[in-house]
């Protein structure tokens, strides 16, 4: 390991141990976001207008609670 950066190999051996099932939920999920993005593009310029926002001025009254609720 570089001791001034630890992303410059070598790094190591290392091994990630995930799930099946949780690989099968990220898939889905990224497949999903994708057919979305796709067919609706709108909505992520809408989407990320949204969140600009929002980070701007995160204690605006419509803000708070926005990703808490489900009913979207």
């Amino acid at each position: 390991m570089n001791e001034d950066n630890p992303n410059i190999p070598p790094c190591g051996n290392y091994r990630v141990n995930v799930e099946p099932e949780d690989l099968i939920n990220i898939y889905a999920k990224e497949w999903v976001l994708s057919w979305c993005e796709k067919h609706h593009p709108h909505k992520f310029k809408e989407a990320r207008a949204l969140i600009s926002n929002i980070l701007k001025e995160p204690q605006k009254e419509e803000t708070i609670g926005l990703f808490l609720d489900k009913k979207a």
